[in-house]
């Protein structure tokens, strides 16, 4: 039930990240000339002017994202029932706990009654014997 509550939380994380504004940034470096040579790329290019740098800023707004909304309160869903399972696992297991203490209390009570309806027993037996011999016995 753990692995499942944690399991259950990575979701969660995943499907509010998934709602979240995203901002990416591309970098890049073109090269764009041509070479006096055959072997431009080893000695060099003839027109320095010709490369270039390039940046790519995207920021993504979830905006009208209906589904992701919709995964988050499914995920919280899902972690909620996952807890109230285990609450009710833990009383459950509490309650069957209980119930096994007292029939232990309960099996001790009985063991210490058998014990002195023995030792009753055995006196009275004692007494029964002694009246037979004194002949008061019927």
């Amino acid at each position: 039930m753990e692995a499942e509550l944690s399991g259950s939380a990575l979701g969660l994380a995943g499907a509010r990240k998934k709602g979240l504004p995203d901002l990416d940034l591309e970098l890049s470096y073109t090269v764009t000339g041509y070479s006096d040579s055959p072997v431009g790329g080893v000695s060099g290019f003839g027109e320095p002017d010709t490369d270039s740098y390039a940046a790519t800023l995207t920021w993504t707004l979830p905006l009208f994202d209906v589904a992701t909304r919709e995964q988050i309160r499914q995920r919280l869903l899902e972690r909620r029932k996952l807890e109230l399972d285990i609450t009710t696992l833990k009383s459950n297991l509490n309650v069957q706990l209980q119930s096994v203490l007292r029939q232990l209390r309960l099996a001790v009570e009985e063991v210490k009654t058998a014990r002195v309806s023995s030792r009753l027993t055995e006196d009275q037996l004692k007494n029964e014997i002694v009246r037979m011999q004194v002949g008061e016995s019927t």
